[in-house]
């Protein structure tokens, strides 16, 4: 990164001179430099035939960030403190003015498309690169201009935007909800307006993350509770009780900012033939103990907009304390009514901001959006046997891509020498390989889901055999013969989905099985693996082992971590096409590090 001065460069200088050719921009100040934030500006007039002068101005200010890197880096374009657009529109930050010391407001306006996120040039009509670029920047921008004045920034089928809740704190809480299209089906059927929600801290209470577990009526019966995975329904940490209050519709102000007031709040409330104050007091009469507590403001909302609603969404706010113990109105006694009183005049004032809080729907379905496996994939309940390097990597995989539920198996203990390949860390030292392992899963995703038992393949309990069998997946990942044998002999009572993924010596190659059985194929498995087997020994049988420590009992497989997460990784893929392509009988798929002249050059299917 530069660190010194900064000139103005022949490409800046080019791009500025693209505005003197543009009939709408008028230049009012030339670039400029604002050191503190690396960044060149310049102040610019934009002019449009404006739909409604009270949402856009026919003549408004703009100041035009470029990157010193022009016309690489970003341009961002910043509605000016005087005479730039007040209000906050969909496709823009928020429109406030929090940094006084810069010359315009927050409200950068979204000019890019989605495909920006990847920050390549190919992937993204933006012209980055081009010595007029700025042009089409300008352009888009009165695009953008001209659908603010019409109310058409968010039309018909694009994805549904929420404004934004901004949070008054620099630490706000970030509140976990777990919303999907289930939930939405019952809350349809909860008549209730109000309630109380029973809230959990999630990890360090430092960081401020917690989350929703359950919603209840005002008298603590239940109405809606969430499927967590492992981690959020063991959690014992309570917050005090958050309340919740639901309205028909999402509370917005013009152009589309949400209320920063209780005031405002109350008058998008009231436009949906709400009462905000009757429902404020009916929840508030609930936790009058001298605590905060938290608001979850509930609305419904849609995929897309103009498509009808799919799930409930909570925006969190931290409501102030109500009145309590010998604070209520003058005037009236110490009940309901004088505790009301107070809250009504003294602690939900009009003009008195609320404090939001940072909302997130963690629900399975949107949280792994980024990479997520196929569902007949997805929705099995895996039986890991093996907790080794290969099994925790495979675990892994499945559960951040969305595989819900992981029973793990295996009776080794965590040593010194599996950390240079395992996903285990060297606080799991000593401690069984399959319960540390299901920290790592459940830490993994929100809705992870799962168990150990610390012991190898078979269970030997009733209740051990009961949640094995379980299982609709087995997934072996020792590189046993003998733990395929148990695979192969134990009553699994009907067909199960088999696996087994194990690595070659110096792990050239996987080899991934598949098939549907009454129990393991172990014949078939054998057959098929046999003649890469003794190739493996043709090729390496004369190679010594590498030792973890002193004597031949320290033998140790060798290969490196990047080794096991890439050929594990091939076995996943080959495992999810086998089970999303309902395939049953049983077959051998082998992947093979492909190297020339000692340079790696990929892996191949063989």
């Amino acid at each position: 990164m530069t660190t010194g001065p900064l000139t103005l460069t022949d490409e800046l200088r080019c791009g500025r001179r693209v505005i003197d050719s543009l009939p709408n921009v008028t230049l009012l100040s030339d670039l400029k430099m604002f050191e503190g934030i690396r960044t060149w500006g310049m102040l610019c007039r934009i002019s449009v035939d404006t739909a409604d002068p009270t949402l856009v101005p026919a003549d408004s200010i703009w100041w035009v960030l470029l990157s010193p890197e022009y016309p690489w880096g970003r341009i961002r374009f910043y509605p000016a403190i005087s005479d730039g657009i007040t209000g906050t529109h969909p496709h823009q930050s928020y429109n406030g003015i929090e940094d006084k010391t810069f010359p315009w407001r927050s409200g950068d306006i979204c000019l890019n498309a989605p495909q920006f996120v990847f920050e390549r040039s190919m992937y993204n009509p933006d012209p980055i690169g081009t010595s007029d670029r700025i042009r089409w920047y300008f352009s888009r921008a009165e695009q953008w201009l001209l659908a603010a004045s019409r109310g058409e920034l968010l039309g018909d089928g694009e994805l549904f935007e929420l404004p934004v809740f901004l949070p008054e704190t620099l630490e706000p809480y970030t509140v976990a909800i777990n919303e999907t299209v289930a939930t939405w089906k019952t809350w349809q059927n909860v008549e209730n307006r109000v309630g109380l929600a029973e809230v959990v801290v999630v990890g360090d209470q430092r960081l401020r993350t917690v989350a929703v577990r359950e919603f209840t009526d005002v008298d603590d019966n239940s109405l809606v509770t969430y499927d967590w995975g492992t981690r959020i329904e063991d959690a014992s940490r309570k917050m005090a009780r958050a309340v919740w209050i639901r309205l028909p519709t999402l509370p917005v102000t013009k152009p589309y900012e949400a209320p920063h007031t209780w005031g405002e709040l109350l008058q998008t409330a009231t436009e949906q033939n709400e009462d905000l104050f009757q429902l404020l007091r009916e929840v508030c009469s609930g936790i009058r103990d001298g605590e905060p507590h938290l608001l979850l403001l509930g609305f419904p909302v849609s995929r897309r907009m103009g498509q009808p609603p799919c799930r409930m969404y909570w925006q969190s706010a931290l409501l102030p304390v109500v009145s309590h113990g010998q604070n209520y109105a003058d005037g009236f006694r110490k009940n309901a009514e004088g505790y009301w009183r107070r809250d009504r005049v003294d602690i939900f004032k009009s003009r008195t901001r609320i404090q939001w809080q940072t909302s997130e729907n963690w629900a399975d379905d949107p949280s792994t959006s980024r990479g997520r496996m196929d569902d007949s994939l997805s929705v099995r309940d895996v039986l890991l046997v093996g907790a080794g390097a290969v099994g925790g990597v495979a675990a892994e995989l499945l559960v951040r891509a969305s595989v819900r539920s992981v029973l793990v198996m295996d009776d080794d203990d965590v040593t010194q020498g599996n950390l240079c390949r395992h996903v285990l860390g060297m606080t799991a030292i000593g401690t069984n390989k399959a319960d540390a392992l299901c920290g790592v899963l459940t830490d993994a995703r929100p809705g992870a889901i799962a168990g150990s038992i610390p012991r190898s393949f078979p269970p030997q309990s009733h209740l051990e055999v009961k949640r094995v069998q379980e299982c609709s997946l087995i997934l072996d990942c020792t590189g046993s013969d003998a733990a395929l044998r148990e695979l192969g002999t134990f009553d699994w009572q009907e067909p199960r989905f088999f696996c087994s993924i194990s690595i070659s010596y110096q792990a050239r190659r996987v080899y991934v099985f598949t098939a549907v059985a009454d129990s393991f194929p172990v014949q078939a498995f054998e057959e098929q693996v046999a003649p890469w087997l003794r190739q493996d020994v043709d090729q390496f049988g004369d190679h010594e082992l590498v030792q973890d420590g002193i004597g031949c009992w320290h033998a140790a497989f060798p290969a490196r971590i990047d080794d096991i997460w890439m050929l594990t990784a091939a076995g996943i893929r080959r495992l999810e096409e086998a089970v999303s392509n309902a395939e049953t009988e049983p077959r051998l798929v082998v992947f093979e590090q492909v190297l020339e002249d000692g340079r790696f050059n990929g892996i191949r299917r063989i």
